[in-house]
């Protein structure tokens, strides 16, 4: 009787064990962020992501293909993505106008593509610099 208690705690004790059991499998959240306009990927975008406390859950940056890829426990969160030159956009909005949460769901690939806007100042004021830089260039000489 003894023994059998025993075979029974053991295999109790390896099936407890197994790997992955009683854990949450992960799910993903990707896709492309591309200019709005000319529809050229934008690497270097900072993309975050926020669970439901408003505390960053995960945070990536895109390739210079503009793809990002980004493992997350399944729930709901929200995003947004930006950098210097980007307008601050939220993902999961479509022409400004919120489309819902992020969800992530075990086992699966969300796809989040995004077109953003670039910062029309910042690049009239790097226009502005290049011009400059020239202008003094040609008074050197």
């Amino acid at each position: 009787m003894r023994q059998k208690r025993l075979i029974l705690l053991l295999a109790l004790g390896l099936v407890l064990a197994v790997p992955g059991s009683g854990q949450i499998a992960s799910g993903t959240v990707s896709g492309r962020v591309v200019e709005r306009i000319s529809n050229r990927p934008i690497g270097g975008a900072e993309i975050r992501i926020f669970d439901r406390r408003q505390t960053v859950a995960a945070m990536t940056m895109t390739d210079e293909r503009g793809e990002y890829r980004l493992e997350l426990p399944p729930g709901s969160y929200t995003g947004q993505v930006g950098g210097p030159g980007l307008a601050t956009q939220s993902i999961g909005q479509s022409g400004g106008q919120p489309i819902g949460l992020i969800t992530v769901t075990s086992g699966y690939n969300s796809i989040y593509n995004i077109r953003l806007d670039v910062r029309l100042a910042e690049v009239v004021a790097d226009i502005l610099a290049l011009a400059t830089m020239k202008n003094a260039a040609k008074c050197d000489t």
